[in-house]
């Protein structure tokens, strides 16, 4: 009878091996290039996002002389974002982004104030920040010409359509900005031939439309 092979002791000295396979392993010996995690591939994604929106919305102080549009309409710029842009981004990351957004008044307001969720953060500036409250003082600020002031030819389409917006459910408003634009610009606003009175909104929309289509074109 043969007597039975013991097994022996080997080492890998003098020898060459294979580095054994380890998916995910970030050693040196793992030859597979590991998988970012689901949350590795959204991050960068939802930050350039959030940066895109808050350059898109702008800051919001509660001054009506700087923000040059209502609370109102700077949530439904936020709600149009949230509902699409932005919808897979995760909501405390949208509300906090909202609250960096905040300046003057707006941010004194909420200082230390801390929402979990975005509809919470909407209702209380809508409270704070009431739309009628944003009308009188535009008015106010159409009355003194402050409205206008700072205003160029490239963004006066855009600063007088968020008035438009902020007076749509106020006739009296529109008519107000009308009679301001006419008075300002009263060889253009001949050529539009445009009333003033009993304005609506499409119709001062479209004269508004008109004239930045004119500014915008450089004198020969």
């Amino acid at each position: 009878m043969g007597t039975e092979a013991q097994p022996v002791a080997s080492t890998s000295k003098g020898k060459e091996s294979a580095d054994v396979l380890m998916a995910g392993n970030l050693s040196k010996y793992s030859t597979e290039v590991p998988k970012a995690t689901q949350t590795q591939i959204i991050a960068p994604k939802a930050s350039e996002l959030l940066d895109a929106f808050k350059t898109n919305i702008g800051e919001f102080s509660g001054n009506a002389k700087k923000d040059k549009q209502s609370c109102a309409n700077w949530i439904t710029k936020i709600m149009s974002w949230r509902h699409g842009a932005l919808i897979r981004v995760f909501e405390q990351l949208v509300t906090v982004a909202v609250q960096d957004l905040l300046r003057g008044d707006a941010k004194d307001t909420f200082k230390g104030k801390m929402f979990e969720m975005l509809d919470s953060l909407v209702s209380a500036l809508q409270i704070t920040f009431p739309l009628v409250i944003y009308q009188q003082q535009l008015m106010d600020l159409i009355r003194s010409g402050e409205a206008f002031k700072g205003i160029t030819r490239y963004n006066f389409g855009y600063v007088t359509k968020q008035y438009i917006d902020d007076f749509q459910e106020l006739p009296v408003g529109l008519t107000m900005l009308a009679d301001a634009i006419q008075k300002m610009f009263l060889v253009e606003w001949k050529i539009i031939n445009r009333r003033t009175a009993t304005i609506t909104v499409e119709e001062l929309t479209a004269a508004v439309v008109r004239l930045n289509e004119m500014f915008l074109v450089d004198p020969v």
